[in-house]
C-alpha cells in the first residue's frame, strides 16, 4: 500500500515539474496589441482566436488552441459572446 502512494505521489510531482516546465505563451506572435491610448475601434481590430466547439477566446499560442484555431477579432469574439480564457488571459493584453 505504501509502496503505491510513493508511486502515485511521484507520478503527480513529474506531472506538477512537466506544467511548470512547459513552454509559456509566445507574447510576440500576439497581433493588435494596444495601449492605453488606443481606441476601441482598435482594440475590436485585435486578432484573438477560437476554436470550433469552445465558448472562450484566446492568444495565438494557447494551449487550448492545439486541436482547433480559428482567427477572428476582439469584437467578433465579444460579439459572440465568446469569455476570455483563463488559461491564457488574453484580455491582459489590452490596456483600455
Amino acid at each position: 500500500m505504501k509502496k503505491r502512494i510513493v508511486q502515485i505521489c511521484c507520478v503527480l510531482a513529474v506531472i506538477v515539474i512537466a506544467l511548470l516546465a512547459a513552454p509559456g505563451i509566445d507574447t510576440s506572435r500576439i497581433t493588435g496589441m494596444v495601449s492605453g491610448s488606443e481606441t476601441q475601434e482598435n482594440v475590436d481590430d485585435m486578432t484573438v482566436f477560437k476554436t470550433k466547439s469552445g465558448n472562450c477566446y484566446h492568444v495565438d499560442g494557447c494551449s487550448y488552441l492545439r486541436r482547433s484555431s480559428i482567427e477572428t477579432t476582439y469584437g467578433e469574439a465579444k460579439a459572440e459572446g465568446l469569455e476570455p480564457c483563463s488559461r491564457c488571459n488574453p484580455d491582459r493584453w489590452i490596456n483600455y
